[in-house]
């Protein structure tokens, strides 16, 4: 069972990468109270079908609920069902941005937040747990919303071969940013951060990733 979490702030772009999921064939829930995750990693575990590769959304749009979910993954942690934490951020000014060319209305605004700008001060705090928790964080303030869903397939397909979380989290954070030309300086900049994980399979993490450099520079010769 493979199960991937997405959180962030609202605006960042957790729709485009939900999208980008499930074009992947990742079965995807929007808008799940965080009382439900273990819920739905029981049938991840126990369906023969589409059900057991999940990915869920799960954001302050939950409200109150929301405020249980760092609890919430320490559950899934202690009922053994692993799972992988994207966290969606950007900057204030895009953000503000987004907001008043899209005219939507910031889900903490319906709570305590009397300006944009207060909810989203408020909601950084809100997911600031979460985030000190995720595996892989898009920065998608310099990202148009096709880079961001580009961006997000890419690294999640190269997620898809990996089994360690720590290895798989810090490869997909290498893969979704621009690398040197030359294989060799990219080898090294690869190697030094898998090294930062005491992990059994780093080797054959890193072996697949020369491979894959290895075809880039054929195709480019």
């Amino acid at each position: 069972m493979e199960l991937i979490i997405v959180t962030g702030l609202s605006g960042a772009g957790k729709s485009k990468v939900i999208n980008a999921l499930e074009d992947l064939g990742y079965f995807c829930v929007d808008n799940v109270p965080p009382q439900m995750l273990e819920k739905f990693a029981q049938l991840g575990r126990t369906s023969r079908g589409n059900a057991q590769r999940m990915a869920m959304v799960v954001d302050s749009r939950g409200g109150e609920m929301f405020a249980d979910f760092t609890g919430a993954l320490e559950q899934l942690r202690a009922g053994g069902y692993p799972f992988r934490l994207l966290f969606l951020d950007s900057d204030d000014e895009t953000l503000l941005r987004r907001y008043k060319e899209g005219r939507r209305r910031h889900p903490l605004l319906e709570r305590d937040a009397l300006t944009i700008e207060d909810a989203i001060t408020q909601e950084r705090k809100l997911l600031e747990k979460a985030r000190q928790q995720a595996d892989v964080i898009f920065d998608t303030s310099l990202l148009t919303p096709a880079q961001l869903r580009e961006q997000a397939a890419a690294a999640l397909g190269e997620l898809e071969d990996f089994q360690s979380q720590a290895c798989a989290g810090r490869v997909a954070d290498i893969l979704s940013h621009t690398l040197p030309q030359d294989t060799e300086e990219r080898l090294k900049e690869i190697q030094g951060q898998l090294k930062l994980y005491e992990d059994d399979i780093a080797e054959e993490l890193l072996n697949q990733l020369v491979n894959k450099l290895e075809k880039e520079d054929g195709a480019n010769d």
